[in-house]
Formats: structure tokens, sequence, C-alpha cells
């Protein structure tokens, strides 16, 4: 079975309702204003950082990155450990009951930024999570994470 366009929409919508609640929460909870990111592929975390505050430090998935208009899953980019990547294949599954071929291809061509946020914001909702962060790397490449409970402030 898979979704119509109506059905579609509404996973769509719901998903980015959820992003938009649980953003919002995050940035009512903790000040993130000017923090810097520090990743820890091994430990699945990311560590947020700023002058003069606590560094808060997030249980993490890695979900997709964006790089020169091009989504790739994180479970198909061979330069992501596979424990820190390994969760984001499970929205592979999303293709056999949405019947939409996004969620099993590794790349995305002419991908823009709204796109892996949508990508992102059905990762949070399918996989579940505190919130989203987008990790930038360099000027056209930011890596996208899942972030869970926070376990240290």
């Amino acid at each position: 079975m898979t979704w119509n366009q109506q059905e579609i929409e509404a996973f769509t919508a719901e998903a980015w309702e959820g992003l938009e609640a649980a953003q919002s929460d995050l940035a009512r909870r903790f000040d993130l204003e000017d923090r810097d990111w520090q990743m820890d592929q091994q430990q699945s975390t990311v560590t947020l950082t700023g002058e003069g505050r606590a560094p808060l430090t997030f249980d993490a998935v890695a979900i997709g990155s964006l790089a020169k208009k091009t989504w790739m899953w994180a479970w198909a980019n061979e330069s992501i450990l596979e424990n820190f990547s390994s969760e984001s294949a499970k929205l592979k599954q999303l293709t056999e009951t949405s019947g939409l071929a996004f969620f099993a291809q590794p790349l995305w061509e002419d991908a823009i930024e709204d796109d892996a946020w949508s990508a992102a914001a059905i990762a949070l909702k399918v996989l579940g999570g505190t919130a989203v962060y987008r990790c930038p790397i360099a000027a056209d490449t930011s890596l996208f994470v899942l972030l869970r409970e926070r376990f240290n402030a």
C-alpha cells in the first residue's frame, strides 16, 4: 500500500509541525545563540559551547548532509561512522509504506535547505528526539543531526 498525495501532505505537515515545536522548545530551554559545536562520532554526541556558558552535550544521530545541492542520507555516507548513522537507515522502511523512493535512495540531487529540513523533520517524527541541529561544516555543506536527551549541561 502506498500513500496518496493527501496522505503524503498530511504526514509532511505533521512532521514540520513537530519539528517547529521541538526547535522552539529547545530554543526556549537553552540559550543557543552564538554557540560553537563539536561532534564526537565515536560517542554519538554533539556538544554546543559558548563563551561564559556551560557546554550542552546531547546524544545525537546523524540524519544526512546537504552539500552542493545534494542531500545524502547519513546511512549512505562512508565518512560518517556506522554507530552515528545506522539509525537513519530505519527511514528506508518508509519507502515500503509510503511508496516514496526518496527514503531508500542514497542521494537526492538538486536539493535545497528546505528539503534537508523536511528530511530532518521526518526523521524527528519517525525516530524521535528532542530537536534537530544543523552542523555547518563548510560554506555549502551542513550535517543534520537528531538531538536526543541532554545528558549534561
